[in-house]
């Protein structure tokens, strides 16, 4: 975030303030003066809280201007904890990356290519760890000696894994060690990783189990304030603030529960790297325009809306579903080529692979194989292998394809075979330690429905035994017609944080129709 940021931060005028913060930036490696980021944290800051006051002078209630300075005082506190959340963020992200890489560059030593060539050759990529090595090595070229340069990067970390992985790095460059010791390491480093995996099931229960209870719990109360507040609090909640509270200010909570979550949850290794589908957050807009809008049409807007949503995202749902079947196919697919001679060509191991009856994965190895029968460049036939499929486990073959013909080293796939097993191992194992979470979500889209359902038909009970008025009789009719937007956006958060935590984006759309319609159902079916 704070790197996207990085030209907007730079047109601030610099403070002489400090702040704890300010290393962090520094060790992220990015060009943002730590001066400049504070004045723009302040900034920020104080536009929040204004059209915070602004939105409390619109709807006339001054009851609640306390919460100008707290709006103030939470957004730069924010600002100030961010850069050591995505320095955090970016070591765990190098953490999950090590193994692979410090694999893959052994076997590139094994084959015979440099040290600092076979560096440069494993860390190609768009990942942090790819960033920091080409950065490094970049500070080498200009005159900066490897023990130096890798020194500063392991000293910026409190991270023992990349501690131990960059003296191990410097003790191969400096003894000349062989890439035997490297891969070594990264064998220990990737069954450390497992076991952080195991450590995170209890703790990715948890979570979703307060996920759960913060989606009912809250918006019950919530109701029940609306229903009694006037006559206990001499409150008077307007159907806006209703609105906005259901819309708004509990799928936030919601929202920064799952990121909360996140945070703690280890990275997924060879995620491919693909732009956030926006028809999700363009359904929730429809919604909550509707909502405000023509409140008596909420189900029919919901249901349209649902139904658009997945449609558009039919087509992505096949493209993303295609590209996890040929990943899950690929280890097989190396396998069948790992103990081919030195000297096949090209064509030959993709037309074994096309023959060896895997799917989407011979389909494509079928499109290779025709594109080298056309004389195209070899390393161009690799690329647009992993380009076209939008897969970093299908780039990492093509990039270990291209320097064994290099090196005439093709009678070492078997330890690419290996590299892929064990990525497709950490991703399902990834997957049946989220499977708790996952479950604990879906069975929420029926039970929060069942809660508020039950919870408005007392709550209206209520009013009219307690004498409450209209008022409250009239903030409990719109809630209901509120509740199916809000299940609604449930379902959307909810589809997105397991899709995230399978590493499987053709869930987020199979989960979201199947959690937003259960929820409505629920919730128009469930009668006290």
């Amino acid at each position: 975030m704070i790197e996207k940021l990085e030209k907007i931060i730079g047109m601030f005028p610099e403070t002489s303030m400090k702040f704890g913060s300010a290393n962090s930036i520094k060790n992220l490696g990015l060009e943002i003066n730590p001066g400049k980021y504070l004045s723009f944290s302040i900034m920020v800051s104080i536009v929040i809280a204004a059209i915070f006051l602004l939105a409390l002078i619109v709807m006339e209630n001054y009851s609640l201007l306390m919460g100008v300075p707290v709006a103030f005082l939470l957004m730069f506190a924010f600002f100030l904890y961010l850069p050591k959340i995505e320095y955090k963020k970016v070591e765990q992200e190098i953490e999950i990356d090590l193994p692979f890489f410090l694999r893959t560059t052994g076997i590139f030593m094994e084959m015979g290519i440099s040290f600092e060539r076979a560096l440069e050759i494993a860390a190609y990529g768009n990942s942090a760890l790819s960033k920091t090595i080409t950065r490094l090595l970049g500070q080498v070229k200009m005159g900066v000696g490897v023990h130096t340069a890798f020194s500063s990067f392991s000293s910026s970390f409190n991270s023992l894994i990349i501690k131990r992985a960059v003296a191990q790095l410097l003790l191969v460059y400096e003894t000349g060690g062989s890439g035997q010791q490297i891969k070594k390491l990264a064998d220990d480093m990737l069954a450390a990783q497992q076991h952080r995996l195991k450590d995170y099931s209890a703790k990715s229960s948890m979570f979703g189990l307060i996920f759960i209870m913060s989606s009912a719990i809250i918006p019950t109360f919530f109701l029940i304030y609306i229903t009694i507040g006037k006559g206990v609090f001499g409150s008077n909640i307007t159907k806006v603030e209703v609105a906005i509270a259901f819309l708004l200010v509990f799928p936030l909570i919601s929202f920064f529960i799952t990121l909360l979550a996140r945070s703690f949850m280890p990275s997924n290794p060879f995620t491919n790297q693909k732009k956030s589908n926006p028809i999700i957050f363009i359904l929730i807009l429809v919604l909550v325009m509707g909502a405000l809008l023509l409140p008596e049409y909420q189900l029919i807007i919901t249901a349209i809306g649902i139904a658009i949503a997945m449609l558009l995202a039919y087509r992505s749902y096949i493209a993303e579903k295609r590209t996890e079947e040929i990943e899950d196919a690929l280890p097989d697919g190396v396998f069948a080529i790992a103990g081919m001679p030195k000297a096949t060509r090209l064509d030959k191991i993709f037309d074994i692979m096309e023959k060896s009856g895997h799917g989407a994965l011979s389909k494509e190895a079928e499109k290779s194989k025709k594109q080298i029968v056309m004389n195209v460049n070899p390393e161009e036939v690799l690329d647009d292998l992993w380009a076209r499929n939008h897969s970093q486990m299908l780039k990492r073959f093509s990039i270990m394809m291209k320097q064994m013909i290099k090196t005439n080293s093709l009678d070492k796939m078997n330890f690419v075979a290996e590299d892929m097993v064990q990525a497709t191992g950490v991703k399902r194992e990834r997957q049946n330690i989220m499977a708790m979470q996952k479950y604990t979500l879906i069975v929420g889209a029926a039970i929060i429905p069942g809660i508020l359902k039950i919870a408005l038909s007392l709550l209206q009970n209520l009013s009219g035994l307690m004498g409450q008025g209209p008022a409250a009789g009239e903030s409990i009719a719109f809630s209901f017609t509120l509740i199916p937007a809000y299940l609604v956006i449930y379902s959307a958060i909810s589809s997105v944080s397991i899709a995230d935590g399978s590493g499987k984006k053709s869930d987020e759309f199979v989960y979201f129709a199947i959690m937003s319609v259960l929820g409505l159902v629920v919730f128009n079916l469930v009668s006290f």
